[in-house]
């Protein structure tokens, strides 16, 4: 009987290691994911991604408004 309950706590001690290690891993690879997105954010070449793709729409508005006016234009000649 005591064996068994020798048995039984170095199973539990296993399994309370075995999910320690996996928080821990876990934990690790939340870290690298947030220091992942916060790399990005400081980039300047991101920003302006960012930003363009923010307003593209509006940009792509102004260009075709642009090009129809030099259309318009030409076409006066």
């Amino acid at each position: 009987m005591a064996s068994s309950s020798k048995k039984t706590g170095e199973e539990e001690k296993l399994r309370l290691r075995s999910l320690k290690i996996r928080m821990i891993g876990s934990s690790h690879f939340q870290n690298d994911v947030q220091e992942f997105i916060r790399k990005p954010l400081s980039s300047s070449l991101y920003l302006v991604v960012r930003f363009f793709l923010l307003f593209y729409h509006q940009l792509a508005r102004r260009i075709h408004l642009v090009i129809i006016l030099l259309n318009l234009s030409l076409n006066e000649f």
